[in-house]
């Protein structure tokens, strides 16, 4: 009789870097598990919710030349909204001027 073999399943972090395509400023997150995270994290500098779309084109299933990127964005009512098969984003719309009166464009 052979016994059932536990099933192993990893969990990959890994140092994840994305411009924030809202303020422009370069984010570093390290040891981040970008599964468990739906490849979205938060910005440094403005706080909105970002996509990590490098992470999402080097992800397993998702490599090469045959990398699938459908991500959309809009904004309306004050908000933008981006989404894409991973997920989606949802983010007070600011202008340029506001932000750089917040302090917030590098």
């Amino acid at each position: 009789m052979e016994l059932n073999k536990p099933q192993i399943f990893y969990r990959w972090f890994t140092e994840a870097v994305e411009i924030c395509p809202h303020c422009g400023a370069e984010n570093t997150y390290p040891n981040y598990d970008v599964v468990a995270n739906n490849y979205k994290a938060t910005c440094h500098n403005c706080g909105a919710t970002i996509m990590l779309c490098d992470e999402c084109l080097h992800a397993d299933g998702n490599e090469g030349n045959s990398s699938i990127c459908d991500w959309s964005g809009t904004c309306e009512d004050g908000f933008c909204y981006g989404r894409c098969f991973r997920g989606e984003t949802i983010n007070e719309e600011m202008s340029y001027t506001e932000l750089n009166m917040k302090g917030e464009i590098l």
